[in-house]
C-alpha cells in the first residue's frame, strides 16, 4: 500500500511595509551606495555638515539591521526610502589628481528605514505589530534616529515617533554615538514590554458601559489633557463608532471572513446584529483615533479613499506628535486607575500612572 504525502501548505510572504509621504522608494538596500556622501571637499552651496565623517546611507541602514540581528530581532518586513535627492556638481579626480571640469552625481538628503518584527516575545499584543524605524540625514535637517514600539510614525515631512527612541547627532563621532545608544534602546525596550503587554491585555479585559465611556468623555472635556477640547466631539463619535470597528465587536459566531465583517461594521442594519464590546482598550482608541486625524474623502464617493488609491490613509486634522505622546501618557494611567479607584471615570484627579511613550 502506497503512503500518500500530502503537499505542504503554501508559505505567503509578509506582508510588505512601507514608508508614508514623499519620496523614492528603494527595494534593495545596495541600491543606496549610488548616493554621494557629502564632504566639505565637495564645495558649492550646499547645507551639509562640516565635518568628513557623516554616516553613508548604506552603513547607517547595515548598522540598524546588524544591531537587530546582535539583538535576535528578527525582521520580517522592511521598507527603504529616500528623499530631497539632487543632482550635484563635484571636482573631477582621477587617481588622487584633480583634472578640469566636473561630473555629476547624486545626494539623498534624508534616508528612512521601517522593518517590521515578529518576536513573539516583543508584541505587546495579538493584534497590535511591532516596527523599528530609523532615518538618516545629510542636510542638517534631522539628526540620525532609530525608534522601535507599536505606534511609530515616519514619512517625509518628518513626523517621527515610537515607544522608545534614541537620537544621536551628525557630529564627527556621532555614529560611534549611535551604536552605543541603539543597543540601550534594544534593551530598554525588551524590559518594558511586558508591563505594556500587561497594560493592555486590562484594558481589553475590563469591560465597562456605553454611557460610563460618555461620561468619561464628556467629564475630561474642557481639561485638554487627552485631546484638544474643541475636538472632544469626535472622541465621542469615535467611541461609538470607531474604525475598524469589527474589532470591537463580537459575532454570535466566529466563521465570517474579515472582509464581510467590515461590510457589517458599517451598515446600519447588518443581517447579523454583533455584540458591542465596549471596554477600556475600545475607549483608549477612541481618543487615539482622533489624534491621528480624520481620513481624508475622495470628493467623487464622498467616502475615504480605498486600498490602493495613492491617497489611501491619507489624514487630515492630525495631532502633532509631541502633543500626541503627551496625550496618550497622560490617558494611558489614567485608565491604569482604574484598577484602583471605582469612580475613576468622573473624577479629575486620581493617582496617575504614567508610561514613557
Amino acid at each position: 500500500m502506497e503512503a500518500t504525502i500530502a503537499s505542504p501548505p503554501p508559505v505567503s510572504a509578509p506582508r510588505p511595509v512601507s514608508v508614508m509621504g514623499a519620496g523614492e522608494e528603494i527595494a534593495d538596500i545596495e541600491e543606496l551606495k549610488q548616493f554621494h556622501t557629502p564632504r566639505p571637499r565637495d564645495k558649492g552651496d550646499h547645507n551639509y555638515h562640516e565635518h568628513n565623517n557623516l554616516t553613508d546611507h548604506y552603513t547607517f541602514a547595515k548598522a540598524v539591521i546588524d544591531g537587530c540581528r546582535v539583538n535576535s530581532i528578527n525582521i520580517d518586513a522592511i521598507s527603504f526610502k529616500v528623499d530631497k535627492v539632487q543632482d550635484v556638481k563635484l571636482p573631477l579626480v582621477v587617481n588622487g589628481v584633480r583634472l578640469m571640469g566636473h561630473r555629476i552625481t547624486k545626494v539623498a538628503n534624508r534616508f528612512f528605514l521601517i522593518a517590521r518584527i515578529n518576536n513573539p516575545e516583543l508584541q505587546v499584543a495579538d493584534d497590535v505589530e511591532t516596527f523599528i524605524v530609523a532615518r538618516n540625514s545629510h542636510d542638517k535637517r534631522v539628526p540620525m534616529e532609530l525608534a522601535i514600539g507599536n505606534r511609530v510614525i515616519i514619512c517625509s515631512n518628518l513626523m517621527f515617533g515610537g515607544d522608545i527612541h534614541v537620537k544621536s547627532k551628525n557630529t564627527r563621532f556621532g555614529f560611534t554615538h549611535f551604536h552605543t545608544r541603539m543597543q540601550e534602546l534594544f534593551t530598554e525596550y525588551n524590559e518594558s514590554v511586558g508591563q505594556v503587554r500587561a497594560d493592555i491585555e486590562f484594558f481589553k479585559g475590563t469591560n465597562i458601559t456605553e454611557a460610563i465611556g460618555h461620561q468619561f468623555i464628556g467629564h475630561n472635556s474642557g481639561s485638554g489633557e487627552y485631546v484638544q477640547p474643541g475636538r472632544t466631539h469626535r472622541v465621542h463619535e469615535m467611541w461609538m463608532r470607531p474604525e475598524h470597528r469589527h474589532y470591537y465587536q463580537t459575532y454570535p459566531f466566529n466563521d465570517f471572513p474579515e472582509e464581510r465583517l467590515r461590510e457589517f461594521s458599517k451598515q446600519e442594519n447588518p443581517p447579523v446584529s454583533p455584540e458591542e464590546n465596549w471596554t477600556l482598550w475600545r475607549l483608549l482608541n477612541a481618543y487615539t483615533y482622533v489624534h491621528r486625524g480624520d481620513l481624508a474623502i475622495d470628493k467623487e464617493t464622498n467616502e475615504p479613499y480605498l486600498e490602493g488609491h495613492k491617497q489611501f490613509e491619507t489624514r487630515t486634522n492630525q495631532t502633532a506628535l509631541k502633543l500626541k505622546k503627551e496625550y496618550t501618557s497622560k490617558l494611558w494611567g489614567k485608565l491604569k486607575s482604574a484598577k484602583y479607584y471605582a469612580d475613576w471615570y468622573f473624577t479629575s484627579d486620581p493617582k496617575d500612572i504614567k508610561i514613557a511613550l
